[in-house]
């Protein structure tokens, strides 16, 4: 079993493009020691023992700027012809994030996880590039930057924490 510090330690050392993925499967691991059915809510329900500061600090981050930013937007961005593009939900989460950041903290971390697992999807199924030089590298080197936030903010309240 390998310690969410562990995982932490060993993404620093990836570019982007692994780094992701070694966070985001420490991040499924660790919530698969959660009771309840489905992916969608042991994740949720693993993040929501954050603090709300700690939701706040996340979803106003530089990297969470960065993705909102994109141009063009990431909601539009197909990552290979074959890709179904979410546009509303995809947006709606990222507004959510705007709007939601200070005052309500806990629906815009659920939309920062929405827009994290496109990511992945989009990882998985289309970006393969590990430049960090082009567009695919650089949404990846953001989405990194967020999970890694989220993952040590999870360690500061959980030091033991093991995937």
């Amino acid at each position: 079993m390998t310690t969410l510090a562990n995982a932490l330690a060993h993404a620093d050392t990836q570019p982007p493009f692994d780094a992701f993925d070694t966070l985001w499967t420490a991040l499924l691991q660790l919530a698969n020691n959660r009771p309840e059915q489905t992916e969608h809510q042991r994740l949720l329900s693993l993040v929501q023992q954050l603090p709300p500061a700690a939701f706040t600090r996340i979803a106003t981050s530089d990297a969470i700027t960065g993705l909102t930013n994109l141009d063009p937007p990431l909601e539009t961005y197909q990552a290979n012809q074959h890709e179904r593009l979410y546009t509303k939900k995809t947006a709606h989460a990222f507004a959510t994030i705007t709007a939601d950041a200070t005052n309500a903290p806990d629906r815009a971390i659920e939309a920062v996880g929405t827009i994290l697992k496109g990511i992945r999807n989009k990882r998985a199924h289309g970006f393969k590039t590990t430049d960090p030089t082009t567009r695919d590298g650089n949404i990846l080197r953001l989405a990194t930057a967020v999970l890694h936030q989220l993952c040590a903010e999870l360690l500061a309240i959980a030091p033991n924490a093991s995937a």
